[in-house]
C-alpha cells in the first residue's frame, strides 16, 4: 500500500470514529432520546397497521387515498418505487395494457403524449390515487 493510501486510510478510520462518538452523544441528547420514541410510536402504529397494503418495493405503507401504482400482479407500489412516464418509454414491454397485453413503443408514446398535454413531465410517477378512494 502507498504512503498516500495509508495516510487516507488512517484519515477514515479516524472519520468513522469521530462519527460514532457524534452519533452517540446525539443518540444520548434529549433530542435523540425524542427521536428514538417516536420511532418506537411509528413501529407500534404500523403493527397495528399491519392488515394495511405495503408497498411491494419498500414495504412502506399505501394507503387507499394515495397516489400508488398497481403491478400486473395487483400489487401496489408507493409513488417513490412506482415507474415513471419516463421508464414506460424506455421499456414499453415491461407493461401490460388493458387487453392483458405488453404495451407497444407506440402505445407508450401515446401514454407519455396525453400525460404531457394534461402539463405532466416525463420523469414524473406514474402513480395515481385510486379511482373510488375516499379519505
Amino acid at each position: 500500500m502507498t504512503d498516500e493510501i495509508e495516510a487516507q486510510k488512517a484519515e477514515y478510520r479516524e472519520a468513522l470514529k469521530e462519527s460514532d462518538r457524534l452519533y452517540l452523544a446525539w443518540k444520548n441528547s434529549a433530542e435523540g432520546k425524542a427521536w428514538s420514541a417516536s420511532q418506537d410510536h411509528i413501529e407500534e402504529l404500523r403493527e397495528a397497521l399491519e392488515d394495511v397494503e405495503k408497498c411491494e418495493n419498500c414495504l412502506e405503507i399505501v394507503f387507499d387515498d394515495e397516489p400508488q401504482y398497481q403491478t400486473s400482479d395487483g400489487d401496489p407500489l408507493c409513488e417513490i418505487c412506482s415507474p415513471s412516464f419516463a421508464d414506460l418509454l424506455r421499456e414499453p414491454s415491461g407493461f401490460i395494457g388493458t387487453d392483458d397485453e405488453p404495451l407497444t413503443p407506440e402505445q407508450a408514446q401515446e401514454m407519455v403524449d396525453q400525460h404531457l398535454k394534461s402539463g405532466g413531465n416525463v420523469s414524473d410517477s406514474m402513480a395515481k390515487v385510486p379511482a373510488g378512494a375516499t379519505a
